[in-house]
């Protein structure tokens, strides 16, 4: 193998190296431990058990398809954007959630109050609010919807729990920019192992004269 043969597999390998250490990141944790179908009638909602793999904060969340009118689903969930906007359609999404660890000790309890709306391919969703968890403790939620909603239903409603986009959203645009940087020296790379197979093919010929 000659040295610019060597020097291609060197490349290879560290170009490879930032994207497999940001993958491993991006799998190490279940940054979402909780995903619920729902229905949202009157009444009491309880998760099964959860187990929460970080120290830190974690968003509680809403998620919904999208709706044939989807800015009327935003007025019922309460996204009066721009305001004024939902004058006509009255905000029926009523509830008050609990978050409480397995042995019953309440972590959160809040009324819902429309203040964080996200959004993404096939998907809505309304943030009920954050709660403080630790690593390897199991936690359970509570919904008590306080009046039905017959429109979100129809939205195949979903209670989300998923730790705080600071904690995985930097291995996210790391991951995007590690792609770029394999593909940019890995080219060199393939240009340095090809090359040397090139340079090996020519040798033959031109001792032979």
């Amino acid at each position: 193998m000659s040295r610019i043969g060597y020097l291609g597999i060197a490349l290879a390998v560290v170009a490879v190296l930032p994207l497999s250490y940001c993958e491993l990141q991006l799998h190490l944790h279940k940054w979402q431990p909780l995903r619920l179908p729902l229905s949202l009638k009157t009444g009491s909602v309880n998760s099964p058990p959860f187990k929460t793999d970080l120290t830190g904060t974690y968003v509680l969340s809403l998620v919904f398809t999208p709706l044939p009118d989807v800015r009327r689903e935003d007025c019922l969930v309460g996204d009066d954007f721009p305001k004024g906007s939902c004058t006509n359609v009255r905000r029926s999404l009523d509830l008050n959630w609990i978050v409480q660890k397995s042995n019953g000790t309440v972590i959160s309890r809040q009324p819902y109050k429309p203040h964080a709306f996200s959004g993404s391919p096939g998907e809505l969703g309304t943030e009920l609010g954050t709660f403080e968890a630790q690593a390897g403790t199991q936690y359970s939620v509570e919904l008590e919807v306080l009046q039905p909603s017959v429109e979100l239903n129809a939205a195949h409603p979903a209670l989300k729990v998923e730790a705080h986009r600071v904690y995985w959203e930097k291995w996210v645009i790391l991951t995007q920019l590690s792609v770029l940087f394999a593909l940019g020296l890995g080219t060199i790379a393939a240009v340095c192992i090809a090359w040397h197979f090139l340079s090996r093919r020519r040798l033959p010929s031109s001792t032979s004269v």
